[in-house]
């Protein structure tokens, strides 16, 4: 049988664990993002339109295609044979019919806007693809 005496607290201590959890180094943080990137090629985007970001994804392909990859799993998104940028302007072609799409770019800080001219989509920078 063990025959240590019961530790007996005066106080609870969750709200001293607390404080220490609140005063953690900062270096033990989440890393912050790499900034945004000036050119499309190799990047992933989360998307928001127009209610908060999803978990959808944007993916600018380094040879030129792009992907829609949606949040949930076994969902359909949609491919494009291309992607080009020029200027403010970027425009995607379709690979079901072909369909080109301009759209005008702007930067809001490290967000990307996309409006086509009925749409807008907020793209946030979610890191690097290797499609």
């Amino acid at each position: 049988m063990n025959h240590q005496p019961a530790l007996r607290m005066s106080k609870p201590l969750w709200p001293v664990a607390l404080a220490m959890a609140l005063a953690l180094p900062s270096a033990l943080a989440q890393a912050p993002a790499k900034p945004a990137p000036k050119t499309l090629p190799g990047s992933a985007w989360k998307i928001d339109f127009g209610r908060g970001v999803t978990g959808t994804v944007f993916l600018f392909c380094k040879k030129g295609r792009w992907e829609i990859v949606p949040q949930r799993a076994g969902s359909i998104g949609a491919i494009g044979t291309s992607y080009k940028e020029s200027g403010n302007t970027l425009t995607t072609v379709n690979s079901a019919g072909g369909q080109t799409e301009k759209w005008a770019m702007s930067r809001d800080g490290e967000v990307l806007v996309l409006n086509d001219g009925t749409t807008t989509l907020r793209l946030h920078y979610n890191g690097e693809t290797q499609c």
